[in-house]
């Protein structure tokens, strides 16, 4: 994680490229715009682990996501809608 607060401050230099490249952008940005004075500029990137889950059930395939340290899941095309299964 990176948790930078600077009165003037590179891009954030991290170990992905488009979190890198979002930085620059965002830095280039506020040095185009002259009318403004800027006091600090504050960096925060937040990991949040993701798993993806492949399955074949019924003769279907399809995926989920399984996120953050609470395990949340994203599951849009759910393969069964009963009271009395679950897959998960």
């Amino acid at each position: 994680m990176v948790n930078k607060i600077q009165s003037n401050t590179h891009p954030v230099d991290f170990n992905e490229g488009n979190v890198m490249n979002a930085s620059k952008v965002i830095l280039d940005r506020l040095k185009e715009n002259n009318t403004e004075h800027i006091l600090k500029v504050k960096h925060l990137v937040n990991m949040v682990p993701i798993a993806v889950v492949i399955y074949d059930y019924k003769e279907k395939e399809g995926n989920f996501f399984i996120y953050g340290i609470d395990k949340q899941i994203d599951f849009d095309d759910y393969p069964t809608k009963c009271c009395c299964c679950s897959i998960i």
